[in-house]
């Protein structure tokens, strides 16, 4: 999958060196290792009517602070974009969702260990549920929006990007009451109360860049050693994340890129396409 805009980006980027002299040969530089940096936001969030009838939208429930809700600086960055809602039904605080507001690293080409990536913190407190008194609603859905800038650590590489991917999530806040046997997902016991759970898609979770005839894929993949939850359930376009209740998850990232070098026929196509942009611009000159 391939963002639009940001192939154009590429492509005129490519064909501007290629008029002004620089190397650009059939044998062109291999990119080995990119520095990327993730901006992190919520939108497009929507609340649950599950905390019953006289519940309301919770007041001021996106903000960026240096520390998580529960006072916790878990990236030692101190930045994090939270989305916190509920009326506490202990100290423990609010139920919240938080990502690393902004997350920058190296990446090495074909390292398949990858590089650290943003993570995304659940804090699973009790909330109270409206009967006859008005609480907070609850999370029901938002979306992750993450904006990647990428600079090839080579000399004079211009900036790329922003390139935005939207990462849609589905939130279940349970209720504390039925015991665990009794809870969605198959879980075994009856002591324990409900897991929440979300559900992200991983639609969006890679793109290409092609580069000097070298097709580079960019892929955000969970990390499982660096993360802590429940259980997590994969089909392939999503994940189900299982959190315990009045604890603090965390679903760790990497980020992997791989290098292909393309079919000749997409090669030449792309050649001809670079050449036409580089006569237009030796036009555009001359004019």
């Amino acid at each position: 999958m391939q963002n639009v805009a940001f192939k154009k980006l590429v492509f005129g980027t490519v064909a501007a060196l290629a008029v002004s002299g620089a190397a650009h040969t059939a044998e062109a530089a291999f990119i080995n290792s990119w520095q990327f940096t993730v901006a992190s936001d919520w939108k497009n969030t929507t609340w649950s009517d599950d905390a019953g009838p006289k519940s309301y939208v919770p007041k001021n429930p996106n903000v960026v602070n240096n520390a998580l809700p529960n006072g916790e600086d878990q990236n030692g960055a101190g930045n994090y974009d939270i989305l916190k809602w509920g009326t506490p039904a202990t100290s423990s605080g609010q139920s919240f969702l938080a990502v690393d507001d902004v997350h920058t690293n190296i990446a090495v080409t074909n390292d398949l260990a990858g590089a650290a990536g943003s993570s995304v913190f659940h804090g699973n407190y009790k909330q109270h549920a409206s009967q006859n008194y008005a609480y907070e609603k609850w999370l029901d859905t938002t979306v992750l929006q993450a904006s990647i800038t990428i600079t090839p650590n080579v000399p004079g590489a211009p900036e790329l990007g922003p390139v935005t991917r939207d990462f849609e999530i589905e939130f279940k806040e349970t209720t504390n009451e039925m015991p665990l046997g009794e809870c969605a997902g198959d879980f075994t016991g009856d002591v324990t109360p409900c897991p929440d759970w979300f559900n992200i898609s991983l639609t969006n979770a890679s793109f290409d860049l092609m580069i000097d005839f070298t097709i580079y894929t960019f892929t955000l993949v969970f990390d499982l050693e660096n993360s802590t939850f429940l259980r997590a359930d994969y089909d392939g376009n999503s994940a189900t994340v299982w959190t315990a209740e009045n604890e603090l998850s965390r679903l760790a990232t990497r980020v992997i890129v791989t290098s292909r070098v393309p079919e000749p026929g997409a090669v030449g196509l792309l050649g001809a396409g670079l050449l036409g942009l580089g006569l237009a611009v030796r036009r555009r000159r001359k004019n």
